[in-house]
Formats: C-alpha cells, sequence, structure tokens
C-alpha cells in the first residue's frame, strides 16, 4: 500500500513531537513492506531527499499571504502543486498530520 503523511515540518529541519512520531510511524509501516512518503510544503525552492530510505517530498507553496487566504476564504497557491505532488505518487492513503 502507498501511503502519504503530509506535515508542515519535518526532519532534519526541526524536530519536534509530531515530526518524532511521524518519522517513528513512517519507519514502523516501511519496515512492515508499506510503500511510504513525506510531503511538505516548500516556500525556499528546496530539493525532495531522503531520510531512512523515507522519500520526503516538497511541493511548491506560495510566501505570499493575505487576510482572505488565512481566513480560509482564498485557496492557497500551492493547492495545484499539492494535487500534482499526490497525483504523481498516486497513493492509497493520505494522511494529514497537520495543517
Amino acid at each position: 500500500m502507498r501511503i502519504v503523511h503530509v506535515v508542515n515540518f519535518f526532519l532534519p529541519d526541526t524536530l519536534a513531537g509530531i515530526e518524532n512520531y511521524v518519522f517513528q510511524l513512517a519507519k514502523k509501516l516501511k519496515n512492515a513492506g508499506e510503500e511510504i512518503y513525506v510531503v511538505r510544503p516548500d516556500y525556499w525552492g528546496r530539493v525532495s531527499y531522503q531520510i531512512d530510505d523515507i522519500p520526503v517530498i516538497y511541493y511548491e507553496e506560495s510566501r505570499t499571504t493575505n487576510r482572505a487566504l488565512i481566513q480560509g476564504f482564498e485557496p492557497s497557491s500551492g493547492v495545484a502543486n499539492f494535487k500534482k505532488t499526490l497525483k504523481s505518487i498516486n497513493p492509497d492513503i493520505v494522511h494529514f498530520h497537520e495543517l
């Protein structure tokens, strides 16, 4: 089964509760034979990487924000990039750990 974990931040950039939880969960699922990906937004043009054979894939997200976007009245420009990334992975499950 192909599983995508969606987070805002991940190792090695940050090491907090959600990052550690997702990393440990991803490792366990991978060891159980599942195909695991971590997907996260990128605001600075970074390159996707792997950590313990788990692909961490960035999708381009805009750094521009406004009141309507913050309040949820306007979609982020990254939504299309996120959808494109998901389509390229073609997951069976998408697990959002935070929005």
